[in-house]
């Protein structure tokens, strides 16, 4: 009797965390929808990793809009946690869906983030109102996907790969806060442009990518670590598509961490196809 009790009591978890997952995952394509695999010659995957299986989204976000601008692209960590993330998180997408139609450039499209984000901290009140911020990587795409032009708000910057699976990280010229701050006092928004040739992929990433540490503290480097992974993909005759990249590095990091998914994880992968060979 007792053993049937006892499986009877795990029959019933199991389901009600099938059923948390569920709705978590419900919840999830509702907030955080995964963007187009293309638009246009642009190559687009997306991945969230909860840090937490039940939870499947906090306060990391991603999103990708084809506007009247050029495609343009968010990556974005919301300080916090539970609800009131989510709810910034919202905010953020809100304001980003409407703002990249409608802002001719990247300061007018951070502008009305900033205003936005104020405006629901106003909402919010407490504790929120004074300290919360989103730390914000945004980027255009030029029409023909030459360059790639680059606002860093506090946020861990992109790894470029270039065809030969050689990266570069796109360091901002200048430091400028997060989002959210502007209450505090104005910055500048620094705009760099950086090329962006055929074959190559852009990798933007939240810092639960940069901050996954090893059992000696030491953080995972993904410029470093993403030339090997791709190159191997090479070598065996099997270039990495974008969504593969993903799925490597995801792989890579909770390798570094031992299996420890310390923080979410949102990535983004952008790839511009390589120029037809000549006839």
């Amino acid at each position: 009797m007792l053993a049937v009790l006892i499986n009877r009591s795990l029959e019933g978890r199991d389901a009600r965390t099938r059923r948390a997952r569920h709705i978590a995952a419900v919840a999830q394509s509702a907030v955080l929808p995964r963007p187009p695999s293309r638009l246009g010659e642009l190559r687009i995957a997306a991945r969230y990793v909860p840090a937490e299986d039940e939870a499947m989204i906090g306060g990391d976000l991603y999103v990708v809009q084809d506007t009247p601008h050029g495609v343009r692209v968010m990556v974005g960590d919301v300080r916090g946690k539970g609800l009131g993330a989510v709810s910034a998180v919202c905010a953020d997408l809100g304001a980003f869906r409407y703002a990249a139609d409608e802002a001719e450039d990247l300061p007018g499209l951070v502008a009305a983030l900033e205003r936005a984000l104020l405006r629901e901290g106003d909402r919010r009140g407490g504790q929120d109102q004074d300290e919360g911020f989103t730390t914000a990587l945004i980027a255009e795409f030029a029409d023909d996907l030459g360059t790639v032009r680059v606002v860093n708000r506090g946020h861990p910057p992109p790894v470029l790969l270039d065809a030969r699976g050689r990266a570069t990280v796109l360091e901002p010229s200048e430091e400028a806060p997060p989002l959210g701050m502007s209450g505090l006092g104005t910055w500048s928004c620094p705009v760099d442009t950086f090329p962006f040739p055929p074959g190559a992929t852009l990798i933007c990433y939240t810092d639960g990518v940069t901050e996954a540490r090893d059992e000696s503290g030491v953080f995972y480097d993904a410029s470093v670590r993403l030339p090997l992974l791709v190159q191997h993909r090479a070598l065996v005759g099997c270039p990495a598509s974008p969504a593969q990249i993903l799925h490597l590095l995801i792989e890579d990091v909770g390798h570094h961490a031992g299996g420890r998914i310390q923080d979410d994880q949102a990535l983004l992968a952008l790839h511009r196809p390589p120029a037809p060979p000549l006839a």
